[in-house]
């Protein structure tokens, strides 16, 4: 999707439809936009007038003007009905904010169909049929507030996929855009943890703040939400995960995408140097290439290791023993040493190496982890799967997707998956 030549604004005195937007965050979001916009706000929700009374009054005492309809999103034909007479009152609708949503945490194998119905339907059916009756509206925008969970969630898997498919909806309906069969930016918001959430039961939610400090990342402010969603809407990608943080190398190391430090650097070059001075040993060489993160190989290392290696072997003129899975090619004995330095982890110690990463991000003392418990018991969610994926990968040296955490939930299920996939890796070099 090509960035609008116009930029995407809230404009003054505009008319927006605002759907689940009646919780602690969606009123405050109608407040923000009654205050700095003078809105006119069509709210749609379930509930009766009379019931949002109160919230409705605080609202249009912000600066909003509002026009409720107590209606059910899911329904199709009371959605037609009230848009109709929308159009019958002249009201001209310029954006969609959707932000309805239903959460019910509970590992996947203790929930009904019903339940995981439920919980899906705000995000799928009601996204479906909010876009359906908006379809010949002439929108400036249609915004979804999606969330992280789209990425995996402790105990959400029908909230993590009903966000995923509003992605994948986005993505749809910009085609759509294209084709001019819908009008308006089409944009999701993957967003991290509000400063308040209904979602969440309040006893813990001083709790979960401070765990997400401790790994650099903080809660969202809704005064900063609207600025937020105007660069959003103006960005050139359909979807964008927004994560408060208040420390980005923290985060930045979680993730795994710290980058090389220059003092690591200058290090590593300063090693490699010195092997190619024959002031260290072969055996030295690779030892230190072993503790090396994968971020570390730049290109620009990469190829003073390949020199180095090249280097040492004519100096020395030491025969190389090759593997028959290598091609012999000018970097068959750096890919040979790499090769050894990834894979030196033996089927046997990696269940002890799962086992410890495991107890270190979560945080488990040794002697309360059971090899056959969930790890989801523990605590594992899409942050920590993120952490356990990134540290074993470096530890392992291949790629393990987070969602293999899902796939084999215990210690000894995911020890098992992973020395097939160890062996599998010998096997394709």
């Amino acid at each position: 999707y090509e960035q609008p030549h116009q930029p995407v604004v809230f404009r003054e005195r505009g008319t927006f439809l605002m759907v689940g937007a009646l919780g602690e965050v969606g009123e405050l979001i109608c407040q923000e936009l009654g205050e700095r916009y003078q809105a006119q706000l069509v709210i749609f929700s379930r509930r009766t007038e009379n019931e949002v009374k109160n919230r409705l009054e605080r609202i249009e005492a912000s600066g909003a003007s509002v026009i409720y309809r107590s209606v059910d999103i899911l329904d199709k034909k009371g959605l037609d009905q009230e848009m109709k007479s929308l159009r019958e009152e002249e009201v001209q609708i310029h954006g969609v904010i959707h932000m309805a949503r239903q959460v019910s945490d509970a590992p996947i194998l203790k929930k009904s169909f019903t339940e995981f119905s439920d919980v899906m339907s705000a995000k799928v059916q009601g996204t479906l049929n909010i876009d359906a009756v908006t379809a010949k509206e002439p929108l400036d925008f249609f915004l979804i507030y999606s969330s992280m969970a789209a990425f995996g969630i402790k105990g959400s898997p029908d909230y993590a996929y009903a966000t995923a498919f509003q992605n994948a909806m986005v993505r749809n309906r910009n085609h759509l855009v294209e084709q001019k069969k819908r009008s308006g930016r089409t944009f999701a918001i993957c967003w991290g943890q509000w400063e308040m959430d209904g979602g969440i039961d309040p006893e813990k939610m001083p709790g979960r703040l401070e765990k997400m400090r401790r790994m650099g990342m903080d809660f969202i402010d809704v005064s900063s939400s609207i600025t937020l969603m105007i660069l959003g809407l103006n960005n050139p990608w359909d979807v964008v995960g927004m994560v408060a943080v208040n420390d980005k190398e923290k985060v930045l190391q979680m993730m795994g995408f710290d980058q090389v430090n220059p003092k690591d650097k200058d290090k590593i070059e300063a090693t490699v140097e010195a092997f190619e001075n024959e002031e260290l040993s072969k055996p030295q060489f690779i030892a230190f290439l072993k503790t090396l993160k994968d971020s570390d190989y730049t290109e620009s290392i990469q190829n003073k290791i390949i020199h180095a290696m090249k280097r040492s072997d004519r100096q020395k003129k030491e025969p190389v023993e090759k593997s028959s899975k290598l091609q012999d090619s000018p970097n068959a004995a750096f890919k040979e040493e790499v090769f050894i330095a990834k894979h030196a982890v033996s089927e046997q110690s990696i269940l002890e190496t799962v086992r410890d990463t495991v107890r270190k991000v979560l945080k488990i003392k040794n002697e309360v982890l059971d090899l056959d418990r969930p790890l989801l018991d523990y605590g594992l969610d899409s942050v920590s799967a993120m952490q356990l994926a990134n540290t074993l990968e470096k530890e392992l040296k291949f790629s393990i997707p987070p969602n293999w955490f899902v796939e084999h939930p215990t210690l000894n299920f995911l020890a098992d998956k992973l020395s097939k996939e160890n062996r599998y890796q010998g096997e394709i070099q």
